[in-house]
């Protein structure tokens, strides 16, 4: 399976998936113009990813690394989704992590990451840092 990696842009993350390590990691902005149309490719991805993860090693950890300066309403959507995907991963006894980094002064962007484990009841490493 190919690595997915798309440069990030003024209005889109970098998404830096790779299914040798295991570490799927979204970084920088989100709000991209077509939000839909951004997103769907990785949505497809992840499928891919999960019925090779499932074939191949079911029992091997899968990282997920959320480091976003800022994202909007729509792409919180669609990170919601990412995550809810990657689900099964736990709850089929494989080993899924989720580490939220947010900036150490960026109450919100905690607040998020505690939103999104309540909302998903997954463990999250919700973790300040001193920059993205």
């Amino acid at each position: 399976m190919d690595t997915l990696h798309i440069s990030a842009t003024k209005y889109t993350p970098e998404i830096d998936f790779n299914p040798q390590t295991r570490h799927l990691q979204i970084l920088g902005d989100s709000r991209p113009e077509d939000t839909v149309g951004f997103y769907q490719k990785i949505l497809l991805w992840i499928d891919n990813f999960l019925v090779s993860v499932k074939q191949n090693s079911p029992n091997e950890e899968v990282l997920i690394t959320f480091r976003l300066n800022y994202f909007n309403s729509i792409s919180a959507k669609y990170l919601l989704a990412i995550i809810n995907k990657c689900k099964p991963l736990h709850t089929d006894g494989g080993q899924l992590k989720i580490e939220w980094l947010y900036l150490s002064d960026d109450e919100e962007a905690k607040q998020w990451g505690e939103d999104l484990q309540a909302i998903t009841q997954l463990p999250f490493e919700i973790r300040p840092v001193e920059e993205l």
